[in-house]
């Protein structure tokens, strides 16, 4: 019907709307969705001898061989993507390539082994850190157990609000468990936006442990400003979250604003605690660009800071320029940049 939907067979749970109730698996079993006015209701629910895995590996600049975590994958059942990530803050990710099996690589799916058609770099052309994502399932030769989930949302005032509950329980043979998370969203204006989750989790293996963010968005005419404070405990999860965020307190606030039709001024703060170590990182960074058709020039300052609690703190001060060119119809771009560190200041 055009507000439900019920299916049996091989499935993908989809449920990516969130990022801590992210749960997202190829399974075969039952899953069923419902949408009417304000409500919208998704579930799934699958006995499955299969096990999750996700590895998260650094290009090296070859093709391969990348060995995952390990083999006996289900054919047919991995997700490999390739990410950039900015390299202050590795929860940002800058871009991201789904790539399709055959066409972009070769899997050995018993060795867990994946070779790429092309080299996949460390770094990109901003310093900025390359990594592959592989989602897989993996056969358990035990008895099968019951996973399944789902989420219950409503939608009010126009779509301006929107709050949701997320349960999942994960079925395995000392690696199951439990997670719950509640998500809200509100659009003040046009421009502004909310949001907030908070979720906990309860594994086999990890114990329990929780996590929470909120952000707010805005965006107005030549302006594009971000805030955003979070917390993930070592443990959190059913392994879909990212490796970098376990263990680890963020909090910063971004802006963008072009104040004239070829000048634009960014702005970005940030600072990371280390829960578990009390280590700690802050960035600030400034950035003024201009730009005319196929030429572009900035220049820019960042201070970067590392405290350990034993030992000396690390700090980094720098001076940032660069310049870059279009010709023959931007086929061909000459770029150039520099940074410089001021006063003998690199340690960071």
């Amino acid at each position: 019907r055009r507000e439900f939907y019920a299916l049996y067979g091989d499935l993908t749970t989809g449920m990516t709307v969130t990022e801590l109730g992210r749960y997202h698996r190829r399974l075969t079993g039952v899953q069923a969705g419902y949408r009417q006015g304000a409500l919208d209701v998704t579930g799934f629910a699958s006995r499955s001898g299969h096990a999750y895995g996700r590895d998260e590996l650094r290009g090296d600049g070859t093709s391969g061989i990348y060995r995952l975590a390990t083999g006996d994958i289900v054919i047919g059942s991995e997700t490999v993507t390739v990410e950039v990530r900015d390299r202050y803050r590795d929860e940002v990710v800058l871009s991201e390539r789904r790539l399709s099996r055959i066409v972009d690589y070769d899997i050995d799916y018993a060795r867990g082994e994946l070779v790429f058609k092309e080299p996949i770099f460390a770094r990109d052309e901003d310093l900025n850190p390359v990594w592959i994502i592989a989602e897989y399932e993996t056969f358990d030769d035990r008895d099968p157990e019951v996973t399944g989930g789902g989420r219950a949302a409503v939608h009010l005032g126009g779509d301006r609000v929107e709050a949701g509950v997320t349960v999942i329980h994960e079925g395995g043979h000392g690696t199951g468990g439990d997670l719950a998370a509640f998500d809200a969203r509100v659009d003040v204006t046009d421009g502004v936006r909310l949001k907030a989750e908070v979720a906990g989790s309860d594994r086999e293996d990890a114990g329990r442990a929780g996590a929470w963010l909120a952000e707010i968005q805005g965006r107005s005419a030549g302006l594009d400003a971000r805030a955003w404070l979070r917390r993930q405990e070592e443990g959190f999860g059913l392994g879909q979250q990212r490796q970098g965020e376990a263990g680890t307190l963020k909090a910063g606030a971004e802006a963008d604003w072009r104040f004239l039709p070829e000048w634009t001024v960014a702005a970005r703060l940030a600072h990371r605690r280390d829960l578990k170590s009390d280590a700690e990182q802050d960035l600030v960074e400034s950035r003024l660009t201009w730009s005319r058709g196929p030429l572009s020039a900035n220049i820019g300052h960042r201070l970067a800071e590392d405290r350990f609690g034993a030992g000396p703190d690390r700090l980094s001060r720098q001076l940032r320029g660069g310049a870059s060119a279009g010709l023959f119809r931007n086929r061909v771009r000459l770029r150039a940049e520099h940074e410089h560190n001021l006063d003998g200041a690199n340690a960071s």
